[in-house]
């Protein structure tokens, strides 16, 4: 949600910030290539840390990014957002793979993956309208950007106290 959001305002969010439009399309390529190394670095790093504490890391990345988006000026802060909204996004894809059934198990993977997926699709198909009507009712990116801060900050906070499911034991008799 948060990603396609700022993906689709990405050309208005830089020009607010004084970035030519030639700048922001090469921000999608950098992006890019920033995903390939955050989906290979994911992969390895799952070896040895678990889904949950790499998914607040990843949700850490995106909140920094949506801070440098905000205050951006330079052009090493467009290298920077790019990092950081790349990482992430590559992150999540693999995270997102590996996270149910590291959790839950293969039984049911396709019936969870089924319907996490209707939730990834719809907040994609949604993830443009805050900062739209953020945009278009009060002038500025800025207060949906803030919303969604605080939303991936609760996010990774709830993320670190959250424990893994337990089995359930059925005794018969």
């Amino acid at each position: 949600m948060v990603m396609a959001g700022v993906v689709f305002h990405q050309v208005s969010l830089f020009a607010q910030r004084g970035f030519e439009r030639a700048t922001v399309i090469q921000v999608f390529q950098m992006v890019a290539l920033f995903t390939v190394g955050g989906n290979l670095l994911m992969g390895k790093l799952l070896d040895w840390y678990t889904p949950r504490r790499l998914m607040t890391v990843a949700l850490c990345a995106l909140v920094l990014a949506l801070l440098v988006v905000q205050w951006m000026s330079a052009p090493w802060h467009i290298v920077l957002f790019s990092g950081l909204v790349g990482f992430s996004g590559g992150a999540f894809r693999v995270l997102d793979a590996s996270l149910w059934p590291h959790y839950y198990g293969r039984q049911h993977l396709g019936a969870i993956r089924g319907l996490t997926m209707m939730g990834t699709m719809g907040g994609t198909a949604l993830g443009p309208y805050p900062l739209g009507l953020s945009y278009d009712h009060l002038g500025s990116y800025v207060p949906a950007l803030w919303s969604f801060i605080a939303l991936l900050g609760a996010m990774a906070v709830i993320l670190v106290f959250l424990r893994p499911p337990k089995k359930a034991v059925i005794r018969i008799g």
